[in-house]
């Protein structure tokens, strides 16, 4: 399971892209840039930006997917 990413401000983007770009490839999802305590946009690595624009036989075959591979662990934590 992936980790929700920490917001950054734009400083810490000038200052260090390869760690927020590191950082949204760890949690496959987008990081909120901030100015001013305010969201000005996000970050987006392509794994979650691939993810959102995937058509619904896309999304059905990844899903079949995670099924197929770890089926009886969903299973089985549904029933927890």
């Amino acid at each position: 399971m992936s980790k929700r990413p920490q917001s950054v401000t734009i400083s810490e983007l000038k200052q260090s892209p390869a760690r927020v770009i590191e950082q949204a490839k760890a949690a496959a999802q987008p990081v909120p840039i901030l100015r001013n305590n305010q969201v000005e946009g996000y970050y987006v690595p392509v794994g979650a930006l691939e993810l959102m624009s995937a058509t619904d036989e896309e999304a059905n075959t990844a899903f079949a997917a995670v099924l197929e591979s770890h089926g009886d662990a969903i299973k089985w934590l549904a029933s927890q």
